[in-house]
């Protein structure tokens, strides 16, 4: 089942309050393909941002970070 980006109404709504959300995504043109595409393309790089992270994290050794900064936080003299 692949999603639509597309928004609607919540099945078990009474017969107003769906009319509303019709009305609603009408007017604000919620649908428009310009917003469905734009939305396609937001999640599949939102999802390819996070299964990069997620790569990363495997396959990171636990004490070492990007760039080469070290996660442990250190003082230096003379600094609180």
């Amino acid at each position: 089942m692949g999603a639509t980006f597309q928004f609607g109404y919540l099945p078990g709504l009474n017969e107003r309050l769906r009319q509303r959300a019709e009305y609603t995504c009408t007017v604000l043109g919620l649908n428009r393909e310009v917003l469905v595409e734009a939305r396609r393309d937001a999640f599949g790089s939102y999802r390819s941002r996070a299964l990069a992270r997620e790569s990363y994290a495997a396959s990171a050794a636990v004490d070492e970070a990007p760039y080469g900064f070290s996660r442990r936080l250190s003082v230096s003299a003379g600094c609180i």
